[in-house]
């Protein structure tokens, strides 16, 4: 009779106790199953629970299921104290397990990716754990545990008929900046559906981020970019509109230099860059003819600048749209001027290319329309920029020295708030090593909006971003923004440094002292200016 084969894996009876095979046993520690687990600093596992999965399968069950599928499973849950989102990557194939070995495993992929840009300043849900389950050498599953956070999904925005059409379009031009933004540090997203973006409050939030992609090579960044800002388009037509894709598209266009989204157009008399959406042939004639020949044509309307430049206020015509732009013409300040600018460019293409930086970063600036520069002499060249003015937008100058008893002007709450969002967007600013060149509060405009402020910076032709920050231009910034109103108290004033130091905290551990010295430094400006 033949061997029964399966007398190898038979359990034997051995001095009253049952023994593994020696086969059995090498088997069930080659796929014995074990866990990685990794964990916010604030938070620490049971240790009394034996098998980690076991919790989080109870959580599961307890929690409100938000999306079942065959691959994923996402639950709202109660977890250590904690209001928190679990996903759980189930197991479905050998073949799956063995590509996630390799690849490491999507909890783990998005946890990195989370603190990744949470490090860059980019709002998503805070990861707080994940959990691999690996059965021998192959991940099995995995669980990842993220913070909950309560906003309504863009597309949900986007389909609600009482959401106004220019907050949707604000919406969608901010994820397309956000967008930008990570592209300068070489990350795309990898699923831009509209149920991955939340929308909270200002910010744009980015979920489901296991499909991130860090790229070294420019060029694939681009490619991917790309792919991110097409399958985020994908439905717009429907919902706003087909222009509304059409204008999201052209200013999602990333340029670090002006000439590849303008229209150059060289002339006898100079040069001239022009947006390719705001064209209008008789403007475009005469803009390089300076004022005097603009008033020609145009009604113009004298604004108060400096000695440095002259601007004036008109309208125009473009799309059978009538619009208002303000166009800033520079003087030469010295001697010296024409000399600099055989070695850099005019100051008109160094705002331009500074407002695009700005944009990329998420802040909001005037909208440039045309720019042009021209050679009057062997070192004298003029250099001009039209930009579209901003509606219902004042300077912060003018908005807190209004009287707010008055009906139609803020109240002192609304001021208040005004000072820490202003406090947060440039601490932010600051964070991203980026220094305005004239940051007073005159060049700063403000806007509220669905309850919020938003600030739009002028006069950036010395905005620049640095590697480093130093402290001396820190400090600069902080004094110039500090030429508020005598009217607003130094409590009002620590309000805005507050929110400065939580949204840059390489301060924070000398506030104390910083504050001191913007202080010291603001008292000497007025005491010299006679304030």
């Amino acid at each position: 009779m033949a061997k029964d084969d399966t007398d190898s894996f038979a359990v034997r009876e051995v001095a009253g106790r049952q023994q593994r095979s020696v086969l059995r046993r090498l088997l069930s520690a080659v796929f014995a199953k074990r866990y990685t687990v990794k964990m916010d600093g604030n938070i620490a596992l049971d240790t009394k629970i034996a098998n980690p999965m076991d919790e989080m399968q109870t959580c599961l069950r307890r929690g409100k299921i938000i999306k079942s599928g065959d691959n994923i499973d996402v639950c709202r849950a109660a977890w250590q104290g904690r209001d928190v989102v679990i996903k759980w990557y189930k197991h479905v194939s050998l073949f799956q397990s063995l590509r996630y070995t390799l690849k490491r495993s999507r909890a783990r992929r998005a946890w990195t990716n989370g603190r990744r840009l949470l490090a860059l300043d980019v709002a998503t849900p805070r990861p707080l754990a994940y959990i691999d389950e690996h059965c021998g050498p192959l991940l099995w599953q995995s669980f990842l545990v993220t913070e909950y956070v309560g906003s309504p999904m863009l597309d949900s925005v986007l389909r609600d008929p009482r959401v106004p059409d220019g907050r949707k379009r604000r919406m969608i031009h901010q994820t397309l900046r956000l967008v930008d933004r990570l592209g300068l540090h070489g990350v795309n997203h990898g699923d831009m559906k509209h149920t991955n973006i939340l929308c909270d409050g200002s910010r744009i939030v980015l979920t489901d981020l296991d499909g991130v992609e860090v790229h070294r090579l420019p060029w694939l960044q681009r490619q991917r970019r790309g792919r991110d800002i097409a399958r985020f388009l994908r439905g717009i037509t429907t919902l706003l509109g087909p222009e509304a894709e059409t204008r999201t598209t052209a200013q999602s266009h990333e340029s670090s230099r002006c000439e590849p989204s303008f229209v150059r157009r060289k002339q006898d008399t100079g040069t001239l860059w022009v947006c390719p959406h705001w064209r209008n042939e008789e403007l475009e004639k005469n803009l390089l003819g300076g004022q005097e020949a603009l008033a020609r044509h145009f009604q113009l309307e004298s604004v108060p600048s400096a000695v440095s430049s002259r601007v004036c206020r008109f309208r125009a015509t473009f799309d059978q749209i009538e619009s208002t732009l303000f166009l800033k013409e520079y003087l030469p300040r010295s001697a010296f001027d024409g000399l600099k600018h055989l070695f850099r460019p005019a100051r008109a293409v160094r705002a331009m290319r500074a407002s695009e930086m700005l944009k990329r970063h998420g802040f909001d600036v005037a909208e440039v329309v045309m720019m042009g520069t021209t050679r009057t002499g062997v070192l004298k060249d003029r250099s001009f920029l039209a930009t579209v003015e901003i509606a219902n937008a004042r300077a912060v100058y003018d908005i807190l020295i209004e009287e707010s008893k008055a009906s139609e002007n803020h109240s002192r709450g609304e001021k208040r708030q005004l000072l820490r969002q202003l406090g947060d967007t440039i601490g932010r600013m600051h964070q991203n090593n980026i220094v305005h060149g004239d940051l007073r509060p005159r060049n700063v405009l403000a806007r509220r909006s669905d309850g919020l402020w938003e600030f739009f910076f002028l006069d950036n032709e010395r905005t620049r971003k640095l590697p480093y920050l130093p402290a001396r231009l820190r400090l600069k910034n902080l004094v110039q923004i500090n030429m508020l109103p005598r009217t607003v108290s130094r409590t009002e004033r620590m309000r805005f440094f507050q929110s400065y130091i939580l949204a840059n905290p390489s301060v924070c551990a000398a506030s104390k002292a910083w504050a001191e010295r913007i202080m010291a430094r603001t008292r000497r400006r007025f005491s010299r200016k006679g304030w």
